[in-house]
């Protein structure tokens, strides 16, 4: 059902223009616990449109079976925004990481996605300048903690 989420949403009645979404995804970290699933999609509306790539995550407790979302494991404050706007800086390439700023960081995040790692946690998110495209950041495990909360999927990684 996951895989399927965005085809449902776009609906799969006739259209007018041809629509192609390209899925493929990744067990990004599975524990005894714990599972993160990353599912990248590329999203074209129409022959003419551009292709839009996403990154749609799924992360689930398995001691209760519960998805878990950002706001569920990320205290989103601005001393995050920060170590995120360090991390673009550090981790992306000169001509994207000026426009990664802070409150662009701030402003992207509640539609971004969280997944996590063996090594660290990433997050990918949706920018506009100074062209759409999805960015990824990573903060290390000892680099998040300030910012987790005090859910139970974290005894398993930090």
């Amino acid at each position: 059902a996951s895989a399927l989420k965005t085809v449902n949403s776009l609906g799969t009645g006739a259209k007018t223009e041809k629509t192609t979404v390209k899925v493929n995804s990744d067990v990004t970290y599975e524990g005894t616990n714990f599972i993160s699933i990353g599912f990248n999609e590329y999203v074209k509306l129409s022959a003419k449109a551009e292709n839009v790539h996403t990154l749609r995550t799924v992360n689930i407790n398995l001691k209760t079976g519960a998805a878990v979302e950002m706001k569920d494991l990320i205290v989103k404050n601005d001393a995050l925004y920060k170590a995120l706007e360090t991390a673009a800086k550090q981790q992306l390439s000169s001509d994207i990481a000026p426009s990664v700023t802070a409150g662009v960081i701030k402003s992207a995040l509640d539609s971004g996605a969280v997944y996590f790692t063996k090594y660290d946690v990433g997050f990918a998110f949706q920018i506009t300048k100074p062209e759409k495209r999805l960015v990824k950041l990573s903060l290390t495990y000892a680099q998040i903690k300030p910012y987790a909360t005090s859910n139970a999927v974290w005894k398993n990684l930090i």
